[in-house]
């Protein structure tokens, strides 16, 4: 059971998703803001640029230009709409799956280099981390006090990264019956950002 309303938190794999407005507003710049009981749709946020898609509104569909999060929701910029549909209409949220694959493989990517870059140059300290805007490209950023990072460290680094990312590893799905059993048994691994 899913204990919030954005879903993208639960569900990852989750591309569609019907629900109700809860809340319309008018954007500053001209066009609508909708806020909806649930969403599918990650805003950015931990470096990584918030997810596309549209919303289907009473079989029209319309590209959402901006999500960001207010309060806890997630809020639509919609500047297409004509007319904003009414609190309780049922809305149906479409994500961009090609974009939100890309941002899943570049964010497990940023946390291999994270750890293969503490065990090749453990004294480095990590920075920060981000995603490009396109879902292109990924980056983190560490100091290195010790001045670690010679180019012969960097090339172990590559070829580690290189490595671990062409070979197989076995995935296992499962499910807990809440959150803190799945923090309890998957200690360090169990993450909700």
């Amino acid at each position: 059971m899913n204990m919030s309303p954005n879903w993208y938190l639960a569900e990852p794999r989750l591309f569609s998703l019907a629900t109700t407005v809860d809340a319309v507003e008018p954007i500053d710049t001209g066009g609508t803001a909708i806020l909806c009981k649930e969403t599918i749709f990650r805003p950015a946020g931990g470096g990584q640029p918030a997810d596309h898609g549209t919303l289907e509104i009473e079989g029209t569909s319309h590209i959402v230009v901006g999500i960001a999060k207010a309060s806890g929701r997630i809020r639509f910029e919609v500047p297409s709409l004509e007319k904003p549909p009414t609190p309780g209409t049922t809305v149906v949220q479409h994500l961009d799956t090609k974009r939100r694959d890309a941002l899943s493989r570049l964010h497990t990517i940023q946390h291999m280099l994270s750890a293969i870059l503490a065990r090749e140059a453990p004294n480095t300290v990590p920075v920060s981390t981000g995603i490009a805007e396109d879902a292109g490209s990924a980056w983190v950023h560490v100091q290195d006090p010790g001045q670690e990072l010679t180019k012969a460290r960097i090339a172990a680094v590559d070829i580690a990264l290189r490595s671990a990312v062409l070979k197989e590893a076995p995935v296992r799905v499962s499910r807990a019956k809440s959150l803190a059993d799945a923090a309890a048994v998957h200690r360090k691994l169990f993450r909700i950002d």
